[in-house]
């Protein structure tokens, strides 16, 4: 069974190479956000397929931490 993990990062390029080596090397299902308010509105529609969050702390609007409170 694949894994899903949520990406979030506001740096577009390191969000896309993050994809791009856990698509590849990991065999992992993701889904990505630019920002904290984008991710919870993932997590809220998808919370029953997301095992892993990968998110950056330094983010505007919602950082990283605030996220995974």
């Amino acid at each position: 069974m694949t894994k899903t993990v949520l990406i979030i990062e506001d740096d577009e390029t390191q969000r896309i190479m993050l994809e791009t080596f856990l698509r590849r090397q990991m065999n992992l299902e993701c889904y990505k956000a630019e920002n904290g308010r984008v991710a919870k509105k993932l997590l809220a529609k998808h919370n029953d397929k997301i095992e892993i969050v990968i998110t950056d702390i330094g983010m505007p609007i919602m950082n990283g931490l605030e996220i995974l409170k």
